[in-house]
């Protein structure tokens, strides 16, 4: 009951302070180590760069560049074409009325008709060229003012338009300056020459001439024909040339047209596109193979970025993009090509291309962000933990010291149910040790005291033991004499068989079948030798009770008395009736 009491005041007293439960704080403790042990996994994750995405954001965003600079760069050379291809057909019209019928050799050291079929011609090139989307127009006529120049051979009449000062791509609004032609045509208009005029055309210096004059028949579509990027003769200028055959319908070479796109052009048409890599770049340059061709081409507005134009880059397919590698710089990008035709027979592409560099810088940036976070994360879980570690053990600490110096108090306000219980547990077993220490020493008294007693109690129970053996004795006297008696009882039996009725005999014998068990008993105690004082201890009945029980088996038995009962009993045990056996 006392121990009830105690355990009722500790629930009562763990119930007032809400003392915390330690397996509450224990998951809390394991849960920050778990949250360690992530945020380690997610610096390491982070160093390697597994949660970046930025190589399949940069393919997609190079993808949607490349799809937009590849449609612009291919309807922009389309339009050109087109463009002309209508000049060639109008300059061939208005040298056939200028020839009248007559061949193109006919203007050879003649400068009145090459001078008038340059003023014939003018306008519809001036018109060519502030119609088109580019910067240069010419045509070259398959004539020489003078045969006999040394340089005849290489030298052609014709006109060439250009822009200068080049500041926007809207070409209506750009300066024309005369840069091949006869002068008189520049002075009627009027015009400028430019810096670097010359009378004529040097064909050595236009790859396309000497294959074009050689065409005498075919599509004007199909002879459409683009130089590779090459130096404007006299100028600091790199240039790309369209070039088209004039040619009539029988078949002669009046000479060739075409338009020009300059490097300073084409960075103007084709600004740079940002992005959260950097800036895009777009380029329009021979490809063979794997090999494009820098030096040959021409570099969109880079803004910054640096692009070595005099390069050849080689490119290397990736998953989301291509890598294109240069002596020492590397970028990346995508191209497509172009269904034109080229003076040297390679194809044009279109390409997109972004810096390496800028990219790894970009990447590395998002990467440091992730460690940053990371890093600050796993610190402050290591941080929270070791918080933890120590709000955990410290109530610990300080019950195993209070419980050292013996100061352990149940009302502690900072402790932990399980640890109260223990600790509760481990007193309360101090507590019943100290009552069993003094129950061992009442007891070790009181030992001492029994001890003499069981020196008495083996002297009394020597004695008893004699008393037994005496008994004993006595009682198998007594059995012998019982046996003798049983003997004496047979044998008179025996002797008074023939003394006996044998219908009271006979009247015994079916007296004894109808016995209760209660008076079987009685009656089998009677022939065992028990007197009445003992057949009343066994069976447990009174004396009057045995008497009752007598005379009903005095009556069944047809007996007057114990005598006659037992003479018949003997005679009926020796003959083996009434249930008895021999």
């Amino acid at each position: 009951m006392i121990l009830k009491l105690r355990d009722l005041k500790r629930l009562a007293a763990t119930s007032k302070h809400q003392s915390k439960k330690m397996q509450h704080r224990l998951l809390l403790y394991y849960c920050s180590m778990v949250l360690v042990i992530f945020s380690a996994s997610l610096l390491i994750m982070s160093i390697a760069g597994v949660f970046s995405n930025s190589e399949e954001k940069l393919g997609q965003i190079l993808k949607v560049r490349q799809d937009a600079a590849y449609s612009a760069v291919t309807n922009h050379l389309d339009s050109l074409e087109a463009q002309s291809i209508a000049l060639s057909k109008s300059a061939c019209s208005i040298i056939s009325d200028a020839l009248d019928r007559s061949p193109v050799s006919t203007l050879n050291d003649n400068p009145e008709e090459l001078l008038k079929t340059q003023k014939l011609l003018y306008p519809t090139l001036n018109t060519t060229l502030k119609s088109s989307g580019c910067n240069g127009a010419y045509i070259i006529l398959n004539a020489t003012t003078n045969t006999s120049a040394p340089v005849a051979a290489t030298s052609r009449s014709g006109l060439y338009l250009r822009y200068v000062n080049l500041s926007a791509t809207n070409s209506i609004q750009q300066d024309v300056t005369f840069y091949r032609g006869i002068p008189d045509v520049a002075r009627d208009i009027p015009l400028e020459l430019h810096n670097r005029w010359n009378l004529e055309f040097d064909i050595s210096k236009i790859p396309a001439y000497e294959t074009l004059v050689k065409t005498s028949s075919g599509r004007l579509a199909d002879n459409c024909l683009w130089s590779k990027r090459m130096l404007l003769p006299g100028t600091w200028e790199n240039l790309m040339l369209l070039s088209v055959p004039i040619l009539n319908e029988n078949g002669e070479i009046y000479g060739i047209c075409g338009l020009e796109i300059s490097q300073l052009y084409f960075r103007l048409a084709y600004p740079s596109a940002s992005s959260e890599f950097g800036n895009m770049v777009t380029v329009l340059a021979p490809i063979d193979g794997d090999v494009l061709s820098l030096k040959d081409g021409l570099i969109g507005s880079r803004q910054g970025m640096h692009i070595d134009e005099i390069s050849s880059l080689y490119c290397k397919k990736g998953d989301y993009y291509n890598t294109y590698l240069s002596n020492d710089k590397i970028y990346l990008g995508l191209h497509q090509e172009i269904n034109v035709k080229s003076t040297d027979g390679n194809t044009l592409a279109a390409v997109t291309l972004i810096s390496a560099e800028a990219f790894a810088s970009v990447v590395n940036h998002e990467r440091m962000i992730w460690i940053f976070c990371a890093l600050v994360f796993l610190l402050l879980m290591v941080l929270f933990s070791l918080y933890l570690s120590r709000r955990f053990v410290k109530p610990i600490l300080k019950k195993l010291d209070a419980i050292r110096n013996n100061t352990w108090d149940e009302d502690s306000a900072e402790s932990y149910y399980e640890i109260d219980d223990l600790f509760g547990f481990l007193a309360e077993k101090d507590r019943e040790y100290e009552q069993t220490k003094t129950a061992l020493e009442t007891a070790q008294s009181e030992s001492a005291k029994a001890h003499t007693e069981h020196e008495q109690t083996l002297r009394a129970l020597e004695n008893a033991q004699r008393e037994a053996a005496k008994a004993q004795i006595e009682y198998e006297q007594a059995q012998n004499n019982y046996m003798a008696a049983q003997q004496k009882i047979a044998r008179l039996a025996h002797s008074k068989k023939y003394e006996i009725d044998p219908d009271d005999y006979q009247e015994f014998l079916i007296g004894v079948q109808m016995l209760t068990p209660t008076e079987r008993v009685i009656f089998d105690h009677y022939l065992s030798g028990k007197n009445v004082k003992e057949i009343m201890n066994i069976v447990g009945i009174k004396e009057s009770t045995l008497r009752y029980h007598n005379r009903n088996i005095y009556s069944k038995l047809g007996v007057n008395s114990l005598k006659q009962m037992l003479l018949y009993a003997a005679l009926m045990k020796q003959e083996g009736e009434g249930g008895f056996k021999k």
